[in-house]
């Protein structure tokens, strides 16, 4: 149907390459055409970083559900048991194994929902002794 609007258009029953509509440019191509233009000479080195970075990410991108490579590689410090542990901080959906962030299968995830939804009533239901305790162990101070 398309096709017969812009034949009409052109007014011939040859296709005219500039009436049709161009497609779009990929993220990829976007990027690299960018990296192009900047003079390299001039940047800094946390500049430098970043424009290596993002060629990374880009080179990353495949076209494949590929996870983005910064989100993986936060970690935080948390206490455990009064001693500091690295923590691995992985994207919505995806949880940490061996190191690295793996996609949840969707059975793993309405568990740990449903679990999520049961710690909330048990924490409410029990916030009351929370306060008490917590009020209790304040004026000890």
């Amino acid at each position: 149907m398309q096709m017969k609007y812009y034949l009409e258009r052109a007014g011939k029953n040859s296709l005219n390459e500039s009436l049709l509509p161009q497609k779009e440019k990929s993220f990829v191509d976007i990027v690299m055409e960018f990296v192009d233009t900047i003079d390299m000479d001039g940047l800094s080195e946390q500049q430098i970083k970043m424009i290596d970075e993002m060629l990374f990410i880009t080179e990353a991108d495949d076209g494949s559900d590929a996870v983005d490579l910064i989100d993986e590689q936060q970690r935080k410090m948390v206490v455990r048991a009064g001693k500091r542990i690295r923590k691995m901080e992985c994207p919505e959906g995806m949880k940490a194994v061996g190191g690295k962030c793996e996609r949840m299968t969707s059975a793993e995830k309405r568990m740990r929902t449903k679990g999520a939804k049961m710690a909330a009533k048990k924490r409410k239901s029990q916030k009351a002794a929370i306060q008490r305790k917590r009020q209790k162990s304040l004026a000890k101070r």
